[in-house]
C-alpha cells in the first residue's frame, strides 16, 4: 500500500484524482471486507480539527490579508 500510496498521493494532491480513484488506486485495488462508502464514512469519522492549525490560518489571513479557500475532498 505504501508503494501505491507514494505513486498517487502528489496526483491526488495536485487535484487531478478524486479522493475515490485515489482510493480505488491505493486501498481498494484488491478485494477487502468493507466498500468504499464504509471506508470513507469510517475515515470521515476519525477526522479531528487541529485547532493550532486554524489558528495559524487565521493569523497568517490577518497578518497579510489573505483569501483562504478549501477544496473539499469528495
Amino acid at each position: 500500500m505504501e508503494g501505491r500510496h507514494r505513486l498517487n498521493c502528489a496526483t491526488y494532491e495536485e487535484g487531478k484524482l478524486t479522493l475515490e480513484e485515489y482510493l480505488d488506486r491505493v486501498v481498494f485495488y484488491q478485494k477487502r471486507p468493507c466498500t468504499l462508502a464504509q471506508f470513507l464514512k469510517f475515515m470521515f469519522v476519525q477526522s479531528k480539527p487541529y485547532p493550532e492549525v486554524i489558528e495559524l490560518f487565521t493569523h497568517l489571513k490577518a497578518r497579510h490579508r489573505l483569501k483562504i479557500t478549501v477544496k473539499e475532498g469528495i
